[in-house]
């Protein structure tokens, strides 16, 4: 036994027992002080009480390995060696019984007490792991052997609720169903290992190593018995009988457990609904919603137009704040405060891929141009020189800077059909941008009344522009040139968010208001919408699917506009563009290093073709086109149609083409900063 509850306190001395007999695993009855242990010499399973330190023997016949002890079910389990079984025996009747038999190599026996559950490793040439039930249940294999390679010393872990296993010299695990697995820390050849709390521990030769769940390596050893084969750890909190309460598993509850007198009741997160095996889920909404983020719980809502219902979407694990949602193809956007990224995934959490990563910068908003599909986002970094706003190709992820060097750049707001781009500043300055949807003509609103302009809508009915000023907790409108500016209404009281414009209504959000407030965009009053719900934190960005059309702009929704990357739809039509660090050619239209392919009907392949080639493809359609008039000298017209209101056509095509692969990424740990800092 070693004193391993503090680094500085330990020394490489420990307390034993002299044991005879040949020992090579054993179990700890924390709450009665005994060990149990198999004596494979005399074939007998015996019981060592720590206090009296009195040895006797409770079965015989045993050719016993991985011995284990059910602290619920007072019973003994392990792995017969000789009829590759697996036994019990109770410690309350004194009775020993077959749980399986005939199984295929069995090792590595663990249990899961609360439920009386067992897991083991099976197989002879692949291994795979299995889980059991002291009921006999049908065994099933949760992890299979093509999964795995060589898995060994499996342990159930009663504070994480997973299973750990050595595979080769990594320490991996994975939930109780055999989902989410993980690698962990590289033991450098142990032999033995387990979890405790939050950290990892193992048996290397002759020592004992331990390491936080955190680390890459080992953290603190000490030397300990020559050969070791087992090891065990004694802590009364490990072997408590908490069933029935939240302390357990959260009390079999997917999120929200909630202790009773008599037991404990499941609840769930905003948005979502028990089912009846405590679980939390929700449909999804599809259409007609205002999807925000909630910044202060890393979470996504749906809020449903006509009813105000919530609805939670299944995505964990984010910080979000901008967001982005495209109606054609159903995919969502959102930047991650924590990660500094832009993924996308489906409403139902699925394909989440990462579209782009950007290192010390932070993403506040995204738009979408419905003309390309381009992901236009604002970039704020520690300094004005690491600020800028960005746009994303949506096919290949290529980069373009637009706008660099500006002061906290917040929200972004796209009007294709116009060639406009609009963001909000406030950082040493505050102001209202405006430019070509390039990033050139950079032009800035008046700013008399203006004080601290801070989210923007624009609505394409009445060509104008509305935003929400933090300082002045107003709502204020104008043209797309900042004239005829007024303040539509006052939110006293309330730090004023994001604002979209659907129909005759606007929809805001603020930092003191647990709801979303819906606003006539003409008279500035407030329409009943949804109650208060105090589960809400900090909203912040909105985006909204209704029955609307998609403003485009045609100069770039067909063939792209003839560029062989970027289109951007501008006052007076388009310009092409190249990713950064990559210039046009003379043709205005083909990147350098690049060739292009005109493709018509919304679908964009940038590879090329050589002049001849070109030559020869325009004689054939005109000779084609000859003969069609001879065919048929009815026909006096021909007209080809080009839309570009849905992008799926586009998508499809290029992933037949082209996949990328999925990246993953994990939580950070830094905030947000205050926007008034």
């Amino acid at each position: 036994m070693h004193d391993v509850h503090s680094k500085n306190g330990q020394s490489n001395r420990y307390n034993y027992r002299q044991i005879s007999g040949n020992i090579k695993t054993f179990a700890v009855d924390v709450k009665s002080r005994i060990i149990y242990f198999v004596d494979s010499g005399n074939s007998v399973l015996k019981k060592h009480n720590i206090i009296s330190q009195k040895e006797s023997t409770i079965a015989t016949g045993s050719s016993a390995k991985d011995l284990n002890f059910d602290w619920i079910a007072n019973l003994l389990g392990w792995i017969e060696e000789k009829g590759f079984s697996i036994m019990c025996f109770s410690v309350n009747s004194q009775t020993t019984n077959t749980i399986y038999s005939n199984l295929d190599n069995p090792s590595s026996l663990t249990v899961e007490s609360h439920t009386g559950t067992i897991y083991w490793i099976s197989g002879t040439q692949g291994r795979s792991i299995v889980r059991g039930s002291w009921t006999r249940d049908a065994p099933k294999v949760l992890i299979s052997f093509g999964k795995l390679k060589d898995p060994r010393s499996l342990q159930h872990d009663v504070t994480s609720n997973r299973l750990y296993w050595l595979e080769h010299t990594i320490i991996r695990s994975s939930k109780t169903n055999g989902m989410d697995v993980k690698s962990h820390i590289d033991t450098k050849g142990a032999t033995k290992s387990f979890a405790y709390k939050d950290f990892f521990g193992w048996i290397n030769e002759d020592g004992l190593y331990f390491a936080r769940k955190i680390a890459d390596r080992a953290e603190y050893g000490f030397n300990t018995l020559k050969n070791s084969k087992d090891v065990d750890v004694f802590d009364f909190c490990l072997q408590n009988d908490r069933r029935g309460t939240c302390h357990v598993f959260n009390g079999g509850c997917e999120e929200i457990c909630i202790p009773e007198k008599t037991g404990r009741k499941c609840e769930c997160d905003i948005g979502l609904q028990i089912q009846p095996d405590q679980s939390c889920d929700s449909d999804v909404l599809t259409s007609n919603f205002i999807a925000v983020t909630d910044f202060t719980h890393g979470r996504i809502l749906q809020i449903e137009l006509q009813t105000g219902n919530v609805v939670k979407l299944p995505l964990t694990r984010i910080r979000p704040k901008g967001l982005a949602f495209d109606k054609t193809t159903m995919t969502l956007f959102y930047s991650d405060a924590l990660t500094k990224t832009i993924t996308s995934s489906t409403l139902h959490g699925k394909n989440k891929t990462l579209i782009y990563e950007l290192g010390l910068t932070m993403v506040s908003n995204l738009a979408i141009d419905y003309s390309t599909g381009n992901l236009y986002y604002t970039a704020e970094g520690p300094t004005k020189y690491e600020s800028y706003i960005g746009v994303v190709h949506r096919t290949t992820f290529a980069h373009k800077t637009l706008i660099s060097n500006i002061f906290k750049p917040n929200d972004i707001a796209l009007y294709p059909s116009k060639g406009y781009l609009f963001w909000t500043e406030f950082g040493d300055m505050t102001e209202i941008g405006r430019a070509s949807m390039d990033g050139t003509s950079r032009f800035y609103f008046p700013t008399t009344e203006i004080r601290l302009p801070h989210y923007l809508a624009k609505d394409y009915k009445s060509d104008r522009l509305y935003w929400t000023d933090a300082f002045k907790n107003s709502i204020e409108t104008s043209d797309l040139n900042g004239g005829h500016q007024y303040v539509l209404a006052y939110e006293n009281g309330a730090t004023l968010n994001d604002i979209v414009v659907y129909g005759q209504y606007l929809f805001y959000t603020a930092w003191q208001r647990q709801r979303i407030t819906k606003m006539d965009k003409l008279t500035g009053s407030r329409v009943n919408f949804m109650s208060d719900h105090p589960e809400f934190g900090n909203l912040y960005s909105l985006d909204i699917d209704a029955d609307e059309i998609q403003d485009v702009n045609p100069s770039c929704s067909i063939a792209n506009g003839q560029c062989s990357m970027f289109c951007f739809p501008s006052p007076t039509g388009r310009t092409c563009g190249c990713q950064d660090n990559v210039n046009l050619q003379p043709d205005q239209l083909t990147c350098e290093g690049e060739q292009r392919t005109v493709v018509t009907d919304q679908t964009y392949l940038y590879s090329g073709l050589f002049a001849g080639g070109a030559f020869i493809l325009v004689m054939t359609i005109v000779g084609l086109a000859c003969m069609m008039k001879r065919r048929n000298t009815s026909r006096l017209s021909y007209e080809r149609t080009y839309h570009h209101q849905t992008l799926n056509s586009v998508y499809d095509t290029i992933q037949d083409v082209y996949e990328e692969p999925i990246k993953s990424f994990q939580d950070g740990s830094e905030g947000e900063k205050n926007f008034h800092d």
